[in-house]
C-alpha cells in the first residue's frame, strides 16, 4: 500500500503546510504527532520538508536549471493518479 492510500496519511499530507506553519488545532496537531511516531515515512516527510524549508531561508532564493525543471514536472506529472 503506497503512502497516500493510508488515511491517517493522507490526512498529515494534507495538513502539512499548517502543521509546519504552526497553524493546527492542538488537538489535530497532538493526533498528527502520535501518527508519525508510529509511521516513519511520514515523520520523513515532514523532516524533510522542514529541512528544506530551513535551507531555503538561510540561503534564499536560487534560479533552477530549465533542464531541471522539465524533470521535475516529468516527475511529478508520472507519479499524479
Amino acid at each position: 500500500m503506497s503512502l497516500h492510500e493510508k488515511e491517517p496519511c493522507r490526512r498529515l499530507l494534507d495538513r502539512l503546510c499548517d502543521y509546519l506553519d504552526g497553524e493546527l488545532d492542538p488537538a489535530l496537531c497532538a493526533d498528527l504527532e502520535r501518527h508519525m511516531v508510529e509511521c516513519e515515512a511520514c515523520a520523513v516527510v515532514v523532516e524533510t520538508t522542514r529541512h528544506t524549508i530551513a535551507l531555503y531561508r538561510q540561503f534564499g532564493h536560487a534560479e533552477v536549471p530549465e533542464t531541471t525543471l522539465q524533470r521535475l514536472k516529468r516527475l511529478v506529472e508520472r507519479s499524479t493518479p
